[in-house]
C-alpha cells in the first residue's frame, strides 16, 4: 500500500494485530514542540528504562517507578 499521505500511514499502523489479537492504535500529535531542550543526566536516571535484548537502541520499555 503505498504511504501517499498522514491518515493511509496512520490506517495502515491501526490495521496492525498480534497473533495474540493485540491491536495497535495511532494517532497523529501534530503539537509544536520547542527545539533545543535537554533533558539532563539526572532526569535520564530517574526514568526507569530497560532495553530489550534483539535491538536495545531501538527497542525499549520505559515503566513508571
Amino acid at each position: 500500500m503505498p504511504l501517499i499521505d498522514l491518515e493511509t500511514i496512520l490506517a495502515y499502523i491501526r490495521s496492525t494485530t498480534t497473533r495474540a489479537g493485540m491491536r495497535v492504535s495511532a494517532y497523529l500529535n501534530d503539537t509544536q514542540y520547542q527545539m533545543g531542550v535537554k533533558v539532563t543526566d539526572q532526569e535520564m536516571q530517574r526514568l526507569n528504562i530497560s532495553s530489550d535484548d534483539e535491538i536495545p537502541r531501538w527497542n525499549y520499555t520505559i515503566k513508571p517507578r
